[in-house]
């Protein structure tokens, strides 16, 4: 078990080279990943202790594994949309669970010598589905952690409320709504590795106002969490660039689309700002390439849009579309050596989205997290204070992930700053013209900054 453990820290340690056994003994440095001690991307200080008598007194405050039993975690995600966003959240789980033996072969790895299962459910992009789902998961008392959601709207007010009540850890690789974050909250046990659109609506802004020069914009929302708090960023920063004017306009997958499209040029607008969900997102852009004009106009959309069943859409209007800039992951070894090669081996194509790699960092902080908190009994089970797992989340500070550097604020926020994209169609970061993809404007901001700079 002690060198099962040594393994174990050197594979989960943010991808700095094989891991190499020094001269400390083995026992030792297995005794100080028990205690939590042994954290080599965590805050001074912030070292965890568990402790079995966490489990006494409430037995509903940790998840009891039997010896033979697997780690059940879930994913709630957006999985029956044909915008495969959170599927592609889902390869990067799975690519997580491959690498937890440290090398990406195609075979699921183990923790603690047991299997990871993972059970899914759509969050169907609506609070309904965030609520419903986060019914059915937490019914079951051996799920120690989920993964999701997709949509911010499925977690604001729906999901993420009943997962904090419950005391489950709820990390989120795609939610990107300002609001999720905005305060801390001791009971919350909510986390996220996707960077806050506080940033993404700057960077957009500064693109639409600085480099295209525009200064009349129509911003469209399409009613959810995402799309009204990132219209309505973008809509404050672009105003720092002179904007004459800015209309907003709300749209619904009912929506007389060529009609909304018509109303846009027809009011004289240079651009409009859309930072809407699928499939609302190809409608729009399809009615636009139709509308008389609509060639003229530029048409920006966000990463909820930059999927590959929007490029079809895309490729027919000037469509400029916003997200990590997952060209700059070429800068890393670890990415361009081991992950993407694995990727295209595992599923045959390039990404379906941008966000596989958060997803990917969002479960390998689960695991971390389980390291951290899980106690070995003598008969091989395990006891997992929830608390722990929360607790185990708070204190990262510097994990060296794929798709970014990672510390968790109080709030939840892990991502503390983000490389923002603007690509222009037809060479979107996803499909098969990933590969050709550069992006045509990239900035990256701090979220301190783009806070103070509300």
């Amino acid at each position: 078990m002690a060198l099962d453990l040594a393994l174990i820290v050197g594979i989960s340690a943010p991808f700095r080279g094989p891991f190499k056994v020094d001269s400390s003994p083995v026992e030792t440095m297995a005794s100080e990943v028990q205690s939590g001690l042994y954290l080599p991307w965590v805050g001074p200080g912030d070292t965890l202790k568990t402790s079995a008598n966490a489990c006494k007194d409430d037995a509903s405050a940790c998840v009891r594994i039997g010896p033979d039993d697997p780690l059940q975690l879930a994913a709630l995600l957006r999985l029956g949309s044909s915008d495969a966003s959170g599927v592609d959240a889902y390869r990067g789980i799975e690519l997580a669970i491959d690498y937890l033996d440290g090398t990406f072969d195609g075979l699921p790895g183990q923790l603690f010598n047991r299997d990871v299962a993972v059970w899914k459910l759509d969050d169907r992009c609506s609070a309904e589905g965030g609520r419903s789902g986060a019914g059915q998961l937490l019914n079951d008392e051996l799920l120690i952690a989920t993964i999701g959601t997709t949509c911010s709207g499925a977690a604001y007010q729906a999901a993420e409320p009943l997962f904090s009540e419950a005391g489950v850890l709820l990390v989120s690789a795609q939610n990107t709504a300002p609001v999720l974050t905005a305060k801390a909250d001791e009971d919350s046990t909510y986390f996220r590795t996707a960077p806050n659109d506080l940033i993404q609506g700057a960077v957009v802004a500064d693109f639409v106002g600085g480099d295209l020069g525009l200064d009349r914009i129509a911003v469209v929302s399409d009613g959810s969490v995402y799309s009204n708090e990132l219209g309505t960023v973008f809509e404050r920063k672009v105003g720092s660039y002179g904007v004459e004017m800015t209309k907003s306009f709300s749209v619904s997958p009912l929506s007389d689309f060529s009609a909304l499209a018509s109303e846009i040029i027809g009011e004289g607008f240079q651009g409009v700002y859309m930072p809407v969900n699928s499939p609302v997102c190809e409608n729009l852009m399809d009615a636009i390439a139709n509308a008389q004009g609509g060639n003229q106009l530029a048409v920006v959309t966000s990463d909820a849009c930059v999927v590959t069943s929007s490029v079809s859409a895309a490729n027919r209007v000037n469509a400029y579309g916003s997200g990590p800039d997952v060209t700059a992951l070429a800068k890393n070894p670890f990415y361009e050596s081991e992950y993407k090669p694995a990727y295209l081996s595992s599923y045959g194509k390039e990404p379906l989205s941008v966000w596989n790699t958060s997803a990917f960092d969002a479960a390998n902080l689960v695991f971390d997290a389980i390291r951290r908190g899980a106690i070995v009994q003598s008969d091989g089970s395990l006891l997992l204070p929830r608390s722990a797992l929360v607790d185990a989340m708070r204190v990262v500070d510097g994990y060296e992930g794929v798709s970014n550097r990672l510390a968790c604020t109080p709030t939840g926020d892990c991502a503390q700053s983000a490389t923002i994209g603007i690509f222009r169609a037809p060479a979107w970061p996803v499909g098969v013209a990933a590969q050709f993809a550069r992006p045509v404007f990239s900035k990256t901001k701090t979220l301190t900054s783009v806070v103070r700079g509300r």
